[in-house]
């Protein structure tokens, strides 16, 4: 369960994923948006950052610089991002395990997996077929088709080819997805 007791953080690393992605197509005024959620570019990073300020950083990047409606654009974020936080240090740990244990498994650890990145995210997988899962998660951002570009990545990286991802239902800020891969 998500600690409750402690204010929900992304850790910095996970940011620098998104600095890592972001840097390519970084525009003056995707900068300043950034400065005024605290995300302050000419400074070291933060060793951490609240949930909001994670949400506003997600939703301004997808907004500023990708192309496409709002879904594809967050979808596109949440996929890039998880391949820059990849080459981070502790994001090559986890990349490398993902590989070793394989799609079903990184499934099934997502939790542990995601609590690298930050102290909140809850998941649950039911699987429904051999390469099929139901995949719950406590904390979309508000923007699950993020999530569903993420997790598409995740999956490659844990083995997984031709993910599909789709959103099932949502619920607040938690989601369900169906995710289906072919071996």
């Amino acid at each position: 369960m998500a600690n409750t007791t402690e204010e929900p953080l992304v850790w910095g690393h996970t940011v620098e994923g998104l600095v890592r992605c972001a840097k390519p197509r970084a525009t003056p005024r995707w900068i300043e948006k950034m400065r005024t959620h605290g995300l302050d570019l000419e400074k070291p990073l933060a060793t951490a950052y609240t949930k909001e300020q994670w949400r506003h950083f997600i939703l301004t990047s997808a907004e500023e610089l990708f192309e496409g409606t709002m879904e594809s654009r967050l979808e596109q974020l949440g996929s890039d991002l998880m391949t820059a936080y990849a080459q981070t240090f502790l994001g090559r740990a986890v990349a490398a395990v993902l590989k070793i244990i394989g799609p079903r498994r990184t499934l099934e650890r997502m939790t542990k997996s995601l609590r690298s990145g930050n102290n909140y995210s809850d998941t649950r997988a039911t699987f429904t077929g051999p390469r099929r899962a139901e995949f719950w998660i406590n904390e979309t951002l508000g923007a699950p088709s993020y999530i569903c570009g993420a997790i598409a990545t995740v999956m490659t990286i844990g083995g997984a080819r031709s993910v599909r991802v789709r959103t099932l239902s949502t619920d607040g800020r938690a989601a369900t997805f169906e995710i289906e891969w072919d071996e």
